[in-house]
This record gives structure tokens, sequence and C-alpha cells, in this order.
């Protein structure tokens, strides 16, 4: 294929593309690889261990019976009826910032993350971390007593010891006010936190404090200061934006305020809605902000201030001429600004300088009217220059003792520090963290941390509102959480309740809605820019752009395996990361998909797989951090016979002057390296019906929103494909007056594939995680399909984005093949899998068009008679049964939530008397784990019997179409198709809407 190659049709891959041999092979399997595999004793340990804290270990809900010992609860609350679960709030501090939480638990055991939806930053949603956060709660990975550290190797201590040794040397401290003292800690918004760091340096003033984290959103501080000259964060409201202008950034699914950009963004991403906003994306890397944008251009990081200082000339009245790079898109968004000034938010990357930023917040102020505020600074970390000073402190023996509250600064730390070898220098560490990780074991002391649903805490959100998070469980293990290790320190012992009592009064009121009242702030006054720094780009042969992992964020999460096996949006990686380069640049340096590459740049090398991305800037390579890990765990560390860290650490390319972009040499090498990608598993290809051959299916529909006002049925433009009357197919009625009849809307407008929906529906349904061997062999067992298809050339495609699961058909192709009824029609419509009938022949797989269903190849309880893994059992929700081998499983639309709020509403029904609705179950009253999870709105589930109801008018949407429709196999599921809003400038004269086959 030549690189400037251009197709009508959608693909989902290079391969797609150039339909290579590999890629018709793969279609004409109807099963994923099952060639014979030897479990050898090695093999299968380390497949278990992958499995690590996945709830599929579990088996105290399994078919496979078992002998338990059941033992009564000893004191219960007269309220309480077991097994019935209950609601609390909570708050999950991540970057420093709190997001409001729903926990739902059992019998005082957290099961299941929701949004908290008055909490102004959740708004009811989250992302696939929080909703990972019960897996890292009964992670068996995590540390559970005090150790020590030294010659002698690493032995168990305890606290009675850590007292006698530490406590009493800091203690003693307090004589020469702390000289010789030390914190490092993570910068944070808590004000309990900021309370104890306050009584720290009181007690110990010569102490030093510094904060530091690997990813830091802080040049967009120092902006401000060099726009305002105040230290200030900029607060993005999306609720009027009509122009959207994303300068290197994917603000839909990174930050600590992406969940409430998504939700915010999503309201006007509609075609029906009042008015429909316009998106512009400029970056380096192809981001999922950028396949959900109207208009995107590849530009490279580094210089990205070239582009800016031109969209300033060309605000200020300069001249373009469309021949110059990106001359129409500036064009077009200089067109937008000054048509809707005042309804214009800029938003730019953390990875870009500050000069950057500050020319940014000018824009803001000119154009943006009060969509951007301004608030004082949180949750900032101290720089590079205060890291280097502590440092320096530690190397020359000046730190008798440091104390590192969480973080992870002995893998994260730049590569040109070596912080490692000066902690060695300090003479008593200690080291506060969740896990015994790299930092835990360089020092000489680590304590267990607790986990946030383990104790009460507090945080701020970037406006200032602060909110509590209550605990949900006891600890599970003797830990501390930094409060209460703050408070031993200054001999105190007061427990996180009474440390956040002590700083935060609140009322129950308060915490049942987890908001404390009264508690925003108001924006800070900034005046006009008088002056500016200049823009510079920096000139680099090929750059190298360090982002952190859309699941695993700064590597934190590594060991959880339902994050690592969650496909990124745009790559469809799994359990690894990889150097994402264009298909130009590729081609011209002679790189291959998974060709090895050892990069250099001033701070190191290191060996990498490639993987050519469409739609990614030349002369430039992405690589995501949070990867190679070496002490995160069984899941993604290493084992006692295998050196098998998962993915590529690529700290160790990384220096203190260059933390996100930087010039790097390429040298590719012969070897080459497999990557477990999921873009082209499960691909939906041509139907070879008889009468059919030449007939595609229509998977995904868009476009534009000119089209769509002209022929607001623009989306059956392709219905002559087949004719929805032809007399082959016979109507049949399956339902014989239900009371319900469920079905679910999709909404491709509003979806940008963050893959939300997936950790939902994995951490609801039990589903198990199988590691990267399996998923290369196409055996993952997600319900939700997150597919991702381009239209366009290699260089700058569309994107678009498809969650896809079982569509619950009418007249299913499963259920006559079934020779054991083992999935079945219920009288509401449902197709139910009766999991203890099932054989696990596959029929019903061969005869799903859908490729939705999915097959459990390994019986994952056999380990759980291994004492350590005990814990993992508490994850599984027990309303759901936890399938075991041989099972074929699939999307069961939350049948557990909809008999649950059956059940409630015939009680409620029961106690007032009201026979007449004892079925009568209100609009919105259930909502599928997908659905409440999902932080743009796109998912609608409800009673499609009911013609008021949102998921019947969302069918009856005029943009509403079925997959597969032809095969009238009458799904439950419709789909929106996706509609554009392009500036007429930058419309293509080409057909707009395509069909994929």
């Amino acid at each position: 294929m030549k690189s400037s190659e251009s197709t009508k049709r959608y693909w989902r891959s290079l391969n797609d593309l150039e339909q290579t041999p590999e890629f018709k092979e793969l279609m004409a399997k109807e099963f994923p690889a099952e060639n014979g595999q030897e479990w050898t004793k090695t093999s299968r340990r380390r497949f278990l261990q992958l499995m690590g804290a996945s709830l599929a270990l579990a088996s105290s809900t399994s078919c496979r019976w078992h002998e338990e010992k059941l033992l009564p609860l000893e004191d219960r609350d007269g309220r309480d009826i077991p097994g019935a679960p209950k609601k609390f709030t909570t708050i999950l501090n991540e970057a420093g910032l709190a997001t409001g939480l729903m926990l739902t638990s059992f019998d005082g055991r957290p099961v299941k993350v929701e949004g908290n939806p008055k909490h102004p930053e959740s708004l009811g949603a989250t992302n696939a971390r929080a909703q990972a956060a019960t897996l890292a709660l009964y992670d068996p990975d995590r540390s559970r007593q005090i150790a020590q550290y030294g010659p002698a190797k690493e032995h168990e201590s305890s606290i009675n010891q850590f007292k006698e040794e530490v406590v009493k040397r800091f203690l003693g401290a307090k004589a020469t006010a702390g000289d010789g003292l030390a914190f490092l800690s993570e910068p944070s918004a808590s004000p309990s936190e900021l309370r104890m760091q306050r009584a720290i340096l009181s007690a110990y003033p010569k102490a030093r404090w510094v904060n530091y984290t690997p990813i830091a959103r802080d040049n967009e501080v120092r902006g401000c200061e060099m726009a305002f000259g105040v230290a200030a964060r900029p607060y993005l409201s999306f609720e009027n934006a009509r122009i959207i202008v994303a300068i290197d950034d994917d603000f839909l699914n990174e930050g600590p305020s992406s969940v409430r950009y998504s939700k915010e963004v999503a309201k006007h991403r509609k075609p029906e809605a009042e008015w429909m906003s316009r998106i512009y994306s400029v970056e380096s890397d192809f981001s999922a902000t950028g396949g959900h944008a109207d208009h995107r251009i590849p530009w490279r990081s580094s210089e990205i201030p070239n582009f800016l200082a031109r969209l300033n000339d060309v605000l200020s009245g300069s001249s373009v001429d469309s021949s110059e790079p990106g001359g129409d898109f500036l064009r077009a968004i200089v067109d937008d600004v000054n048509q809707h000034r005042g309804s214009v938010v800029f938003v730019c990357g953390s990875n870009q300088p500050a000069e950057v930023h500050a020319h940014i917040a000018n824009l803001n102020f000119k154009y943006a009217s009060e969509n951007v505020k301004y608030f004082p600074a949180a949750a900032v970390s101290d720089g590079m220059q205060s890291v280097k000073e502590l440092l320096g402190e530690m190397e020359a023996g000046n730190i008798q003792t440091l104390a590192i509250l969480g973080g992870n600064p002995c893998y994260d730390m730049p590569a040109d520090f070596s912080f490692t070898q000066a902690l060695s220098k300090v003479e008593t560490s200690i080291h506060l963290s969740l896990y015994r990780d790299e930092t835990s074991k360089k020092c000489h002391w680590h304590v267990p941390q607790s986990h946030q649903f383990e104790h009460w805490s507090d945080g701020s959100t970037l406006d200032g509102v602060v909110s509590i998070g209550q605990p949900l469980i006891e600890p599970l293990y003797d830990s501390f959480s930094s409060i209460e290790f703050l408070s031993l320190l200054l001999g105190r012992n007061e427990t996180s309740r009474q440390i956040v009592e002590g700083t935060q009064s609140f009322s129950d009121i308060d915490l049942h809605e987890g908001v404390v009242a009264g508690t925003s702030m108001s924006s800070l006054p900034v005046n006009a820019v008088k002056s500016l720094p200049p823009l510079v780009a920096k000139d680099h042969d090929i750059e190298l752009c360090f982002k952190p992992s859309h699941a695993l964020g700064d590597g934190r999460y590594a060991n959880l395996g339902w994050l690592q096996e969650l496909p990124d949006p745009m790559t469809k990686l799994t359990w690894d990361n990889a150097a994402l380069i264009s298909f130009a640049t590729a081609e011209k340096l002679g790189i291959k998909q998974g060709s090895m590459l050892k990069l250099r740049t001033s701070s190191g090398q290191l060996d990498v797989p490639a993987y050519l991305m469409p739609g990614h800037a030349d002369r430039s390579i992405t690589l995501a951090l949070g990867y190679g890990r070496t002490d995160a765990g069984h899941v993604a560390g290493l084992d006692d016979d295998e050196v098998n860290s998962v993915g590529f650490n690529s700290y160790l390319l990384r220096g203190s002057d260059s933390l996100d972009i930087t010039g790097v040499e390429v040298e590719v090498t012969n070897a080459m390296y497999p990557l477990a990608t999921t873009q082209d598993h499960f691909a939906i290809d041509e139907i070879g019906r008889k009468g059919m051959e030449k007939r595609l299916p229509e998977l995904v529909r868009e476009g534009s929103l000119g089209d769509y006002k002209k022929d607001k049925n623009m989306h059956k433009r392709f219905a002559d494909l087949w004719d929805e009357t032809d007399s082959i197919f016979v109507e049949r009625d399956t339902l014989k007056n239900p009371d319900h009849r469920w079905g679910m809307a999709i909404d491709l407008s509003s979806c940008d594939g963050c893959g939300t929906c997936t950790i939902a529906c994995q951490a609801e349904n039990n589903i198990s995680v199988v590691g990267k061997e399996e998923v290369m062999r196409g055996r993952e067992m997600a319900w939700i399909r997150m597919d991702r298809y381009f239209l366009g050339e290699a260089e700058n495609p569309t994107a678009i984005n498809q969650p896809v699961g079982c569509q619950h058909c009418e007249l299913a192709p499963c259920e006559s093949v079934c020779p054991v009824g083992a999935t079945v029609h219920s009288s509401e419509g449902l197709n139910d899998m009766v999991y203890n009938r099932c054989i696990g022949t596959r029929y019903c797989s061969n005869n799903c068009p859908y490729k939705v269903r999915r097959f459990n190849f390994f019986d994952y309880n056999e380990d759980t008679e291994n004492p350590a893994n005990e814990v993992m059992k508490m994850v599984n929700n027990p309303d759901v049964t936890v399938r075991s081998r041989g099972v074929m499983e699939k999307c069961s639309m939350c049948v557990q939530r909809i008999e649950r709020v059956r059940i409630e509403t015939r009680n409620e029904a029961r106690k007032i008397g009201d026979g007449e609705n004892a079925n009568k179950i209100e609009d919105g009253a259930i909502q599928m784990a997908c659905e409440q999870a999902c932080p743009s709105d796109a998912i609608v589930f409800g009673d499609l019997e009911d013609k008021n109801s949102r998921v019947s008018k969302a069918q009856a949407n005029n943009r509403s179409y079925k997959l597969l429709a032809e095969l009238n196999n009458k799904p439950r599921v419709s789909y929106l198709a996706r509609i554009r809003n392009p500036h007429p400038l930058l419309v293509e004269h080409e057909e707009e809407v395509g069909t994929h086959g």
C-alpha cells in the first residue's frame, strides 16, 4: 500500500487496510486459535499469577459445588438485611484532587464503584481506574505488615518495634528542630493532609518537605503566573462552549476533571440539542479526544509553539495561505473563534511548556468569557529544582532520616537524578506504600499504607468543594493512612476520623450527600495580559513524547489485571506499551509492526517494540509511562523463576529537563516482539449468505450535521442494500403480553471509546482476565467489545468507536442451535444464559454474527486453596455467578440489577397496598453497569413497552439503526448514527457516510 493511499471503507488496522494474507486468514477462522497447549507447572503458575487480583479465581459463588463452612454473623444491626446491598458516599483522591464516588456494599464488603451524582467532578460517572479501585483494595499482593530491609535482606517487623526504633528518633529530633529530617510526598489538596503537613513543619521547623509526582500538571500553573501574575489553575467549563480547541490534549480521557469534561461536552454533541459544539484537535499522537473531534491535524508536540504562534498571528489579522502547513485548519479555527467569541474554550496538554500555557490563558481571557475561571493552585508539586536540592542534601549525608509518603520515586524519578543511589546515603529511610515496591525495597523500613476505602479522609476539587471519604471496610491489614502515619510521627496516635473531624466540620447530611455544603471558593480575578513570553519550538530530528498510560496512569495501577487487559482506546494494545510511530516515518526508517527499537536520549536508552499508529505525526514517537515494573506484584512484576515484567520502563529515557518531550535517536534492530492487540479480534466481516454476497453490513454509520439537517433519515442512505419487507422473512411474536420489554440504545455521537463501560461490566459481572498469551490467542473475556474504525488515508484518518455486546435478539440465532437449552429467551425478551446447563459445544458462538459470546477455556478456580488468595474472593459481586471452565458467557443486560429493582418495587407496593403497580418499574430506576459508569452518557437502558421511556425515544430517533438488521435477528440494542459538525471550509467533497465491509 502506498502511504498516501486512501479508502472509502472503514478499517480497523493497517493489516485490514492492506488486506494482508494474515488478516484474511484471521477473518476466515470461526474460533480463536486452539492449538494444543501443554500446561507445565511453570506456565500454569505464571497464568494464575497473571490472574493475580482478578475476581475470576474466586470460587465462593462458583457453579461447581464444593464444601464450605458457614459462620453466623456475630453482631448485626436489626435494620440490616443479610445480602441486601447498601450504598455509601466516599471519595477517591487521584492526582491530589478528589472525585466523589458511591460504593455498593454487601454485608460490610464494598464490591462496586459508581460515581456520586451529587459530586461536581463525577456527576454520577467514573473512569476506568475508579471502577478498578475495589480490585486494588482486595489485591493479595498488597503489603500486610511492617518490614525492614538491610544487609540481612527483608524480614517482618512490628508496629512496636517501629515505634521503638523510628518514632522515638522522630520525637527526639524535636530537640534539634528537625535538623536532618526530610519528607518526600505526593501533592495533595486534602485539607487534612495539608493540616498535618503544617503540623509536621511546625514541630520540626528545620525539616525539608518536597512534593513530587512523575505526572504533574504544573505547567498550567506557571503559565498562569506568566500571563496573569497569579499562581492559579484554570477551571474549564464546557456547558456553553460552542467551539473547543484542544492543543495536544486528550482532555476527555486524561486529567482529574476528565469525567466532568466528558459529561459537559456530551450534552452538545447530539444533533437534537439546541446547538452542537465543534471540536478541533492538534496533537502528535492519535488520542481518543482526537478521534472524537470534528477536525484533527497531526502536529509534532515540540512544534506546537509554532502552530500557536501562527494561530495568534491569524487571529490578529494576518492572512493565511491554504498551501502552508495547516493553513485551511487555521482559517477554520479563526473563523469559528471570531464568530463565537465568548463561547470558545482552548485546552492545552500538561506536556506542553509553561510558555504555551501562558498563551492559551491569554486566548481564553479574550475568547472564553465565563467558560474559564481561575482558582488558587491546588495539588502543586515543588518542581525539579526542589527535588534536585533534596537529592544533593541526601548525597552529601545531610539527611539522616527520610520519610517517603506514597509514590514510587525509585521507579519514576528522572533517570539523570539517580535517586536510588542518593537514597543509599540516608541513614534511616521509611516508605509508606500499598505495596512492597521498588522504593520500599531500597528503604530501611516499609510501612503498609491503607487503601482509600479503609480509612477516613477528605479531599477538595479545583474550585475548593470539600468532600469526605468514609471507610467502607475495616483495614484488612495492619496499615496506616498518610494522615495517621504523620500523627504517629508527631507522637499523637490519632485515628483518621479524629484527624478529619479536627480539620473539617461536617454533618450527617454532608456525609450522605458526599459534599460538604458551603465549601466552594470564589474564583480569582485576572487582568488582561500586558506581555507574554516568546513561543520557541524545539528542533528535534525525531521527538519522543512521554504520556501517562490510559489505564495504568504513572504505573501505580500496574498490578490490576482489569486495567492491564483493557485495550487502549486507539491502539487496542493490552499488557504492553510500545513506541507509537507514523506509517510514513516507519517506512522511511525500515520499521515494521513489532520491530524492536533501541531508543537513546540524553538520559538513557531502552529497547522497546514499535507500533505503527495511523494518524500519528511524522518524525515523532509516543511512549506510554507506567510499564516495566519490577516489584509491582505478581500481575505486573517479577516472579521467582521468570524475568517477565509487563511492558517497558519509559522512565529510563526521561530526563529532569525533558520530562515530557525530548529528542531521541532511533536504531532499528533485527529482533521482533509480539504485541497483544485486540484491534482485529472478533471482526465482523462480509456475510456470505446466498443472495447476499455483494451486500455489506452497515456496522457504523455517520454523517455531517449539514447533511442531517437536510435529510433527517440520512443514516438510511444505504437502505437499498436490503429490502426490509422481503418475503423470505416471517414475523414472529416471541413475547405474550410481557410486563416489560427491555432494550438499549447507544449513541455513537457521544461515545469517545474510553472503555469505562468495559471495566464497569467486568467489575459488576465477575469477568475474568486471561493474560497476555491468551489475549494473543483471541481469548479475552470482556463482555463489551469496543470496536474502533478508521476512515481515510493512514496519515490522517478519522475514527469512530462502537461498543458491542450481546444484542439480545428477538430471533436469536444462538438459541436455536444450543443442544441443551443453555441459552434461552426470557419472558421479557432477554437472551439469558443458564450456566449450569452449558456443556461448552460453542455452537451458539458459531451461530452468532456479532461475535460477542465468550468461552471459559480454563478452570480458574484451581488456585483457591492458596491462603494468600482468600482475600480475592471478596471482590466478587455475590449477585452474579462465577463461571467455571467450559462455560459460554456474554452480556446479560445486568439481569441481577433488573431483578433487584423488581423485588424492591414489589416490596414497596406491598407496603403501601398498591397491588396495581407491583410490577411497574419507573423509567431510569434500573441502570446497567455500563450505562451508569459511562462519562459521556452514550448508553440508555429501559423498557420498550413504555413508549415514554428514554430508550423508546432513543430507538425511535431518526438516527437509530440496528446492527446487521438485514439478518432479521431483530436485536434489542439500537445504535444512533454519529453526526459530526465539520466546518464548511474543511468539508471534503466526497461521500461522508460509509459502510464497513
